[in-house]
This record gives structure tokens, sequence and C-alpha cells, in this order.
């Protein structure tokens, strides 16, 4: 397990550089590929150029994960994956990225998949245009699309002038909301079968069900994984949490990072109700986990996909749940996100 500040790291800060503008990286990119490819350079060359790309590496790019995969290659197709279901979307010559939006089957929105009318006409002419096929317009409302597609129906949705303009509020929010009354986005097994899929390949080679039934209650008893201890997790592992019953499926989730907290500055500056369950403890344990989250009844912005941090104490087995929300979200407990139970994190055996 690196021993490595949460959020500081330099995939944390790239990531944090990286949604934060919407310039081309082709710059930051060349530079840091020129120290890569000069090892007889001074050591305090390369790390200056390195550093300069990194203060210059602009927003969310395609070009983002190349420049991150000789740093954390797994880290860097979780971020990939993220950057897919982010747009961009196009607006009166603005562009803007908006995470997609939390859908699940039954869901507190399911009449928009069930109800007939000028809506759906709307929806059907905008995959119509965005040449999405009506099975692909299903697995959308399913939670268990292509990013590709979510972006492209979205879009013509927008061109189509079925977005609610609001000068008060986000482009980014207003987006999240229009994915919401059409019912489209992913869940959380939705989003965690794209992420095996990008880190570990083939998912029926995992023993894994189809897309559209796999719910991950069944990890514990698949031969094809094992179960890790939290101190054995590694980048690309499956957290899976066990919901309260009927209505509460439960959560799952994908690491993205795993470090033992060195001081609690780091996590503080972005959670600062964290530091009270930092107090007094040593050797925590860090987790950063992406998924898609619930958007609750009304569709929260707070809702669908996005990067939370666990914080994990060892000798007092319990947990925080730092939710990156805009503000943040801070909560103790015996699980995270307040579930039932912690089922486990699992891995694909012979994966390193």
């Amino acid at each position: 397990m690196p021993n490595l500040e949460p959020l500081t790291s330099p995939v944390r800060d790239l990531w944090n550089r990286a949604t934060s503008s919407t310039t081309s990286a082709t710059g930051a990119i060349a530079a840091a590929a020129s120290t890569s490819n000069a090892p007889t350079r001074p050591q305090a060359d390369i790390d200056a150029a390195y550093d300069h790309a990194l203060e210059t590496l602009p927003g969310t790019s395609m070009a983002i994960p190349a420049f991150l995969a000789r740093m954390d290659p797994v880290g860097a197709k979780l971020d990939q994956l993220q950057s897919t279901m982010q747009g961009p979307y196009h607006l009166n010559g603005t562009t803007v990225y908006s995470g997609a939006q939390f859908r699940m089957v039954g869901g507190f929105n399911q009449s928009a998949v069930t109800a007939r009318g000028p809506a759906r006409d709307a929806l059907v002419s905008a995959a119509a245009k965005a040449r999405v096929t009506s099975s692909d317009l299903l697995k959308l409302q399913e939670g268990r699309g292509d990013p590709g597609a979510l972006t492209r129906v979205t879009q013509a949705l927008i061109d189509g002038g079925q977005l609610d303009i609001d000068s008060n509020r986000p482009l980014a929010d207003q987006i999240h909301d229009l994915q919401w009354r059409f019912g489209l986005g992913f869940d959380c097994a939705g989003y965690v079968y794209k992420a095996i899929t990008a880190v570990h390949g083939d998912p029926a080679k995992l023993g894994l069900r189809p897309a559209v039934d796999e719910d991950f209650t069944g990890l514990p008893g698949n031969p094809r994984f094992g179960k890790m201890a939290p101190a054995d997790v590694r980048a690309g592992d499956v957290l899976v949490l066990q919901g309260h019953g009927r209505g509460d499926p439960g959560h799952n989730l994908v690491v993205y990072s795993h470090s033992t907290v060195g001081s609690a500055q780091a996590v503080t500056e972005r959670f600062p109700l964290a530091g009270t369950f930092l107090m007094g403890k040593t050797g925590v344990q860090a987790f950063e986990v992406d998924s898609s989250f619930s958007a609750g009844p009304d569709g929260n912005p707070h809702g669908g996909v996005r990067r939370d941090l666990l914080l994990y104490d060892a000798k007092s087995g319990s947990w925080c749940t730092c939710k990156g929300t805009v503000p943040p979200i801070v909560f103790d407990g015996r699980v995270p996100y307040s579930e039932a139970a912690l089922t486990g994190f699992f891995r694909p055996k012979g994966k390193p």
C-alpha cells in the first residue's frame, strides 16, 4: 500500500486541475513526454519540467489519461471512464461538462420511462437524430447504457430545445436535470461494470452476468474473485455494500486509490468536518472511490457520477464517508454511506 497523502498525490493533483478548465492539454502532455524520453538530463530539470506540465494541464480532456498512464495505469483508465461520462455538451457557443446523472430501474423517476406523450416523443426523436437505437436507449434508461450514447442523446435533447434554461443555475446542473426528466443515466452497478471492463477486461471471463443483470451481490461466491482485507486493497478493486432490504439494494463502488493518511491537513482542506474523525488517530486509511450515486426523489445535483473519499480506522473499525459534493458532506459510521453492512472489497484473481 503506497504511503501517499490522499488528495495530494500526483494523480489527485492532476485530477483537481483537470476539472477546472477546458483548454487543450496538448502542450502539457508534450512537455511531460519530452522529460520522460530524456533520461540523461539532470533530475532537477526533469522535475521542473514535470511540475510545469502539471500546473499548465487544463480541464477535462480525452488526452488526460495518456498523460496519467505512466504514473498510475489503473487510475488513468478510471479517469478516462469519468471523462467519457461528462460530455462535453455545447450550447450557444459554450462548452459544458456535466457528470452523468443517476438512473436506476424502479427509481424515483421511473415515470419518465413509462410515460407516453410529448416528452416521450421528444426523447425518441432525439435518439433517432443521435443515431441511438431503441435498444441502446432502453439500456440508458435502465442505468446500464453506453456513455457515448448518453452524450449524443443529451446533446440532441439540448439541440431540440428541451433544456429548461435558468440563468441562476449552473448549466451543468441544468443538464443533470434534463437527464433526470428523461430518465437517462447510470446506476452504481452500471458504472462499476464499466469500470471493471476498463480496468480488467471482458466481464464474462470474470464470471459476471451481462451488464443489464449484474448487481455484484454474487461476488462473495464468485470463484474468479478474491476478497481483500482493507489494508490490501488496490486501485481497481470493487467495494460492495449491503443494503437495508426492499427499496435499498445497497451500493457498489470501484476503488480509485488507496493510501495512508500521513497528516490530517490534506484531507481537512477539502473536507473540514473530517478533522473530528481524524483527531487523535494514526494509520487511518484513505480510499478514493468512484460510482454513480443516488439523486434522491428530485434529481439532486449531488447525484450521479462522482468521486468520494472514505476514511477507515482499523483500530476502532469505524468509517468516515466524505462525499465529494458541493458543499461536501461528511459523516461517521460503522459502514460507509450508512448501509447495512460492508460485504467486502473484491479483486479478480490473478490480477496484480
